[in-house]
């Protein structure tokens, strides 16, 4: 008579054999999943993700799955970004979300195609107009424009009614949009704008680190008094040039001022990007709708820009601390709030 034992060998063995556990035979390891992103190899943002990625990767990465960043081939993104976000999502099955850069343009045409098709998009872009329509797979990891000025009109004057402030921008698309965002700030909290050449009380100064290089090589001679820039300037191609009269600017702080991991604020973001969508694919799971459903009712998560949670219409949450130039060899914005 066989024993119970037996019985059992001989019922599992065809399970054993059709698995490939018999004999042996090694399993092979789950495929890994997908983090798209927009951004030029070696560039801050893809820099940030990818150390989030390699920090995933050694605890086990996600649900069983390795954790892979791939880059999304545009050689210019606002002419056939939508294109090349099609074709990396059809040759990708296994995408958890998409990554865009700073750059507003590109974030625009990473939001249209990749809505489309139901992928969560975390966006390092400060416009206002990205999160604007309540795209519910749009999620923004700094604060936008607005919040950006808002946040430091509030800082520098208890009571910014009445003040005056000068608004400098760029020229062109990002510059109009940036202009909307400031002058919404303004209006929202009582601030008059100044005209070219007035004596402000304040410059809301919303250019980008080479041209507001420029601007204060102009104003060597006439030192602009307050200056409070956006997040843009936390940036080393500024920061290692900033001249003298530069110094006492102020800026909304999205990283640690020394000693931080990242090299600048986008560096940080991408981290927290990337770490966030692994977070919400651990809580959700794999599948686009999840992350995004882990994305909305996630948080918050501690990263290198901070506490991270997003709002009803996918813009991040709180307000900035702030930081202030110190000029010099060194030069950082040092944190002035908590």
């Amino acid at each position: 008579m066989w024993s119970t034992g037996i019985l059992y060998s001989i019922s599992i063995l065809p399970l054993l054999l059709g698995s490939g556990l018999a004999f042996g035979q090694v399993v092979p390891a789950p495929e890994p999943v997908v983090i798209g992103v927009l951004d030029p190899a070696g560039a801050s943002l893809t820099a940030g993700a990818e150390a989030a990625v390699r920090d995933a990767n050694a605890d086990g990465g996600v649900r069983g799955h390795a954790v892979v960043l791939r880059p999304i081939a545009a050689a210019d993104p606002w002419k056939d970004g939508a294109a090349a976000v099609a074709r990396f999502l059809a040759s990708e099955p296994r995408v958890l979300a998409l990554l865009a850069p700073a750059d507003g343009a590109a974030s625009h045409v990473v939001v249209q195609a990749a809505t489309r098709l139901r992928v969560p998009i975390l966006t390092a872009s400060p416009e206002r107009s990205l999160t604007q329509a309540k795209d519910p797979w749009v999620f923004r990891v700094v604060p936008d424009d607005e919040a950006q000025a808002e946040a430091l009109l509030r800082w520098v004057f208890p009571e910014p009614k009445g003040r005056s402030a000068e608004l400098v921008v760029p020229d062109g698309r990002e510059g109009r949009e940036r202009l909307r965002s400031l002058r919404e700030a303004c209006r929202a909290l009582g601030v008059r704008e100044a005209s070219s050449g007035e004596d402000a009380d304040a410059v809301l100064l919303w250019l980008d680190p080479e041209t507001a290089l420029d601007w204060f090589a102009k104003k060597a001679a006439n030192p602009p008094g307050l200056v409070l820039a956006s997040t843009r300037l936390d940036d080393p191609a500024f920061l290692r040039r900033a001249p003298p009269a530069a110094a006492g600017a102020a800026t909304p702080l999205l990283r640690a001022p020394r000693g931080s991991p990242a090299a600048d604020w986008e560096e940080a973001s991408g981290y927290d990007m990337a770490a966030a969508v692994l977070a919400a694919a651990r809580s959700e799971g794999l599948a686009p709708a999840a992350v995004r459903r882990g994305l909305a009712r996630g948080g918050p998560w501690e990263g290198r820009s901070g506490s991270l949670a997003f709002d009803e219409r996918g813009n991040r949450r709180g307000t900035p601390a702030v930081g202030v130039l110190e000029p010099g060899p060194a030069a950082a914005f040092v944190r002035k709030t908590p």
